[in-house]
């Protein structure tokens, strides 16, 4: 393989790369990509051979996988109740009261900064 001009080029082999199957995927669920029929295009600026995605697609990816893993840990927990329940009713018992979700404090911070219903500081 030779490059004979002066841009940099990446080369990959798809059906062994993690990156770029995880980059795939990211671009999959990109803004402007859900929904569209398959074969539509995307429109971004150039990047360098070796960077990464684009700083808005994989911030939204992160934020798409960590929707997925709580999803996933929700529904783990509400199974392992539903578990409890059962085997309290088999045995006779009362079953136990539903546990309180857990709370991410920082995100309980922001949370609470945003609806405090304080009105918007007047323009300058």
């Amino acid at each position: 393989l030779v490059n004979d001009t002066a841009v940099d080029v990446e080369v990959f082999a798809v059906d062994f790369d993690a990156r770029f199957a995880a980059d795939e995927l990211a671009l999959r669920h990109a803004e402007g990509l859900k929904g569209r029929p398959e074969g539509a295009k995307l429109f971004l600026p150039p990047r360098a051979a070796g960077d990464g995605l684009w700083a808005h697609i994989q911030e939204a990816e992160d934020a798409r996988l960590a929707a997925e893993a709580a999803a996933a840990a929700e529904a783990e927990a509400e199974a392992a109740y539903q578990a409890l329940v059962a085997e309290a009713l088999e045995k006779g018992e009362e079953p136990p009261p539903r546990p309180e979700p857990e709370v991410d404090e920082a995100a309980a911070e922001n949370a609470e900064g945003e609806d405090a219903g304080d009105p918007p500081p007047p323009p300058p």
